[in-house]
């Protein structure tokens, strides 16, 4: 199931970064656009995983929901 999940979370990071890289083609920008929002779509990912851990180490849902 993780790596599953990777794999689908890599295509769409891709997806995602080549769709807002586009409208910039030919350019000489491209490579740049591209790298900073693959590592701001990663850093988004981290930031809500470790969010989620924390939740979970904390009692995840079920506490929050008493």
């Amino acid at each position: 199931i993780a790596q599953r999940t990777q794999s689908t979370f890599m295509a769409y990071a891709r997806d995602e970064c080549l769709a807002q890289a586009n409208p910039y083609q030919p350019g000489t920008i491209v490579p740049i656009l591209f790298g900073e929002c693959v590592l701001n779509v990663y850093h988004q990912r981290l930031h809500f995983l470790r969010d989620t851990i924390a939740s979970m180490k904390r009692g995840g849902e079920s506490r929050n929901a008493s």
